[in-house]
């Protein structure tokens, strides 16, 4: 199993912090991978939602279909990767001082042998992309004014 974990401090409470990383469909905003995302099934963020992201990597795009698993509200969001890879991993949102921590973490299963070198070097992709993408998240969020 491959485990990325990323954080990074936000100058924002942690309500505004979560509203953005547990709602998918505003993904293309601050993850630069993220095209579209549509929702195919279920209410807005809540467990058991289904959304098929569409995805560029590698100057090709790919879909990638994702369900919500459980939602702690103000705190934590977790969900499951069906395609094009398998995985569980999530968000959470915790507060630090005057403004929040978020924490993205994805576990990937491993191969073995050649798979695995090359599930090593997907790995450390995804976690270059999170901390790029936790940036941009950071970035957004503390130009918008508070509140807003």
């Amino acid at each position: 199993m491959s485990r990325i974990a990323e954080e990074t401090a936000v100058d924002r409470p942690p309500e505004a912090v979560f509203a953005l990383v547990s709602d998918p469909e505003s993904d293309p905003r601050w993850r630069s991978d993220v095209r579209s995302v549509e929702r195919l099934s279920g209410d807005p963020s809540a467990p058991g939602t289904v959304y098929r992201q569409r995805v560029g990597a590698m100057g090709s795009t790919a879909e990638a279909v994702v369900e919500v698993l459980e939602v702690v509200p103000g705190r934590s969001i977790t969900f499951e990767v069906r395609e094009p890879v398998r995985g569980r991993g999530g968000y959470v949102v915790e507060p630090a001082g005057a403004g929040a921590t978020v924490r993205f973490w994805l576990e990937l299963p491993s191969g073995r042998g050649l798979r695995a070198i090359a599930d090593k070097a997907i790995a450390a992709a995804i976690g270059r992309g999170a901390r790029a993408d936790l940036a941009r998240l950071k970035a957004l969020l503390e130009r918008e004014p508070p509140g807003g």
